[in-house]
């Protein structure tokens, strides 16, 4: 029986749905396409940064450094960055509408100024009881250690939560642990397979 929803947010909750913007960039400062995300999140401090062990501003810092732009680009690179960003309303409609039987939780690899985006720009706080974000803990997916850490937050056994994630790494990584894990694909596939286990 199912007693506790938890979620991912970086391309389940919130979705980047206009790459146009950092396309711009990446022909500027002669990047690959999907090279500019990479330097973001995926290379030093970026990836620190989901452990907490690098603040957000030392990102944008050394991205200010290594392509040579001024204060005025960075700032605005950071905000094109995130402008292709939007909530997805269909899914955060479906936890709202189950929120009243279920726990709910966010489980986030994200950086320390996440719960404050959440909170403010996205109001995920409106539809979750709880966010367990990567940076605040010192652990991060798909390591088991924060799956486990969910767990005793919720206060539940590992059958009786249904976890969503579009990274196929952590469906494996909860799977293993005997959590029902649902890959997120498209929100109405997604939103069905849940159903089903609902």
């Amino acid at each position: 029986m199912i007693k506790a929803i938890v979620v991912d947010v970086g391309g389940v909750l919130v979705q980047t749905l206009d790459y146009s913007p950092r396309r711009l960039w990446e022909n500027k400062l002669h990047l690959l396409a999907g090279q500019i995300s990479k330097e973001v999140y995926e290379l030093e401090p970026g990836d620190l940064a989901t452990t907490g062990q690098v603040k957000p501003e030392r990102i944008w810092m050394d991205i200010q450094k290594k392509f040579a732009l001024t204060q005025k680009d960075l700032s605005q690179l950071e905000l094109d960055f995130y402008s292709g960003d939007i909530r997805n309303e269909e899914f955060y409609a479906f936890m709202q509408s189950i929120r009243a039987k279920y726990q709910t939780a966010i489980l986030s690899n994200a950086w320390l100024d996440a719960r404050e985006i959440f909170t403010n720009h996205y109001h995920l706080d409106q539809i979750v009881d709880q966010m367990i974000i990567s940076a605040e803990e010192g652990m991060r997916k798909p390591n088991k250690e924060i799956f486990m850490l969910m767990l005793q937050r919720l206060k539940v056994q590992a059958e009786e939560v249904l976890y969503v994630d579009d990274d196929s790494t952590n469906i494996y990584s909860a799977d293993a642990l005997d959590i029902n894990a649902v890959l997120f694909t498209t929100t109405k596939e997604t939103i069905e397979h849940m159903k089903k286990f609902l």
